[in-house]
C-alpha cells in the first residue's frame, strides 16, 4: 500500500500475487473481458437483462453515499461505491442501502484487502428516460473478505504431482507437513499424472486446508512448474436474491 501510494504502482508485487491460480475459477468472468449482455430491444424483452456474476480481487476504495429519500417522510440510508481491482483491471460496483446495510460494520475497514463479490451486471439505465446506456454496471447483492469466500465457494483444491518424479514422496510428505500446519475447510485432493498421461485422482488423506496467502505463497513455491487448481460450487450466490415484484407468484 505504501509503494502504490508513494509510486503510483506496486513495486514488489500485486497484493493479489498469492491468490493468482485461484482467483480465476474463483470469478465468473474478468474486468477486461464482461460477458455480453444484450439490450432489450435486441432480444425482444420488457425488462433489462442481468447476468449473476462473482468478482474475486481487492477493494481498492469504499466511498459511502447516503441516498435521497423518495418521499416525505423517507430517512436517507448509507450505500456504497466500489473499486475493484482483479490484478489486471478496475471495476467500479454499487452496494446498495440494503445490501449495504449487512456489511456496513466490516466492509469500509476492508480496502485494500482481497474481497469476493456476488451480484449481477446489466445495462446502465438512464434515470430520466430509463433507456438502457452502453454502460455495464455491477450492483452487488454479496459481499465477503476472500478468505471467508474460499471457504464457502471452494470445493477442493487440485495439486498435481508427477508419478515419475524423482523426489515424489518427498514432496508429497511436503505437502502434508504444509497442509497441516494450515488447517482448515477446503479439501485438498492430488491429482497424480503417468508419463503417459493417464491421471487419477488420490485422495492423500490430507485433512482440509485454509487458504490462506501464507499457505498458497508456500503451495507455489513446492509446486514450481508443476500446477494446482481450484473447484468451486457453481452457484453464484449462497444467498439466492429476493424475486423481483413483477417475478413474485400470482
Amino acid at each position: 500500500k505504501d509503494e502504490r501510494d508513494l509510486t503510483g504502482i506496486y513495486m514488489t508485487g500485486h497484493p493479489l500475487g498469492a491468490y493468482a491460480r485461484v482467483l480465476e475459477p474463483l470469478s465468473t468472468f474478468r474486468i477486461a473481458e464482461p460477458p455480453a449482455i444484450p439490450f432489450m430491444e435486441e432480444i425482444g424483452a420488457d425488462r433489462p437483462l442481468r447476468v449473476a456474476v462473482r468478482l474475486a480481487g481487492m477493494l481498492k476504495a469504499c466511498t459511502v453515499r447516503m441516498s435521497k429519500p423518495k418521499k416525505e417522510g423517507d430517512v436517507p440510508q448509507p450505500w456504497a461505491i466500489l473499486v475493484v481491482d482483479d490484478g489486471e483491471s478496475e471495476m467500479e460496483a454499487l452496494a446498495f442501502a440494503k445490501t449495504f446495510a449487512k456489511y456496513r460494520e466490516w466492509l469500509p475497514e476492508t480496502v485494500d484487502q482481497p474481497i469476493l463479490l456476488c451480484g449481477e451486471l446489466a445495462h446502465r439505465t438512464n434515470r430520466d428516460t430509463r433507456a438502457e446506456e452502453p454502460d455495464i454496471q455491477f450492483v452487488v447483492r454479496e459481499a465477503y473478505p476472500l478468505a471467508t469466500g474460499l471457504k464457502k465457494f471452494s470445493t477442493a483444491l487440485h495439486v498435481t504431482m508427477r508419478y515419475a518424479d524423482p523426489a515424489l514422496l518427498e514432496r508429497t510428505a511436503a505437502l502434508k507437513a504444509l497442509a497441516a500446519s494450515h488447517p482448515g475447510t477446503v479439501k485438498l485432493l492430488l491429482d497424480l499424472v503417468w508419463p503417459s498421461g493417464v491421471a487419477a485422482e488420490v485422495d492423500p488423506g490430507i485433512p482440509g486446508v485454509e487458504l490462506s496467502d501464507e499457505f498458497l505463497l508456500a503451495l507455489g513455491r513446492l509446486q514450481k512448474g508443476d500446477p494446482y487448481r481450484l473447484a468451486t460450487i457453481k452457484d453464484v450466490f449462497l444467498e439466492p436474491p429476493e424475486p423481483r415484484r413483477w417475478s413474485r407468484p400470482g
